[in-house]
């Protein structure tokens, strides 16, 4: 079997209950010809974590390797939307624990005596997160003062790309990407093909400056 990801599945069609995985894995195989799952499709984060955010990324698994190569080659049609569809790369340095807040585990191999709100980190789920002022509970608004659990700072919540941790710690743990090598352009002679009854032509360039082309080609070599 392989395990995939599919993005931007809508989080107001289908919340986290047993009917709506069903009725998800009822549209994605009767619009998606030829594509089977072995088991009902799930959110790869949890429910308190999908309440502010309109759309979400879920599991699926389908039983071959030409399946899974299909599916990320032309997506999966779900909701009248074609939907990007990646391969299921698990990497546990980059998983936040919904718990606690640290990387490196799941929620369900959390050993943290006490939880860490998301938003405000205090002591409490995110889920039980609740404004003092207009009662909103368990997701972000207009009051809400960030704060993060594992800078110990405020400004930010635990899941947001400013976290220090995620700069210091996560960002050098990952490869940079190679910028790939410029190939130096080749000088085109220009042929004046016009005749004697033509409008003058342009002046004729001038020759390439060789020696500039072999500094420029050094300073590449240098930079590559």
């Amino acid at each position: 079997w392989y395990n995939l990801i599919v993005h931007v599945v809508r989080t107001t069609c289908y919340d986290d209950s047993i009917e709506a995985m069903v009725r998800l894995r009822s549209e994605i195989e009767s619009f998606n010809p030829d594509v089977n799952l072995i088991t009902n499709p799930h959110w790869l984060r949890k429910p308190e974590d999908c309440v502010e955010k309109a759309a979400s990324s879920v599991s699926v698994i389908v039983k071959s390797e030409e399946m899974a190569k299909r599916c990320m080659q032309k997506g999966l049609n779900i909701d009248m939307q074609k939907l990007e569809v990646v391969r299921f790369v698990r990497n546990c340095k980059d998983q936040q624990c919904s718990t606690c807040r640290k990387f490196g585990h799941h929620y369900l191999r959390c050993t943290a005596k006490q939880p860490a709100c998301r938003l405000c980190g205090a002591s409490h789920k995110t889920v039980d997160h609740k404004c003092d002022k207009c009662n909103t509970k368990g997701k972000r608004c207009e009051h809400l003062t960030s704060y993060c659990a594992n800078c110990q700072t405020a400004g930010h919540t635990a899941s947001d790309n400013a976290s220090l941790y995620r700069k210091t710690i996560l960002a050098p743990a990952r490869p940079a990407a190679q910028k790939p090598p410029v190939a130096p352009t080749t000088p085109v002679e220009i042929t004046n093909t016009t005749t004697n009854n033509a409008l003058p032509s342009s002046p004729a360039p001038q020759a390439p400056n060789t020696t500039e082309d072999a500094t420029m080609d050094e300073a590449m070599e240098e930079t590559y």
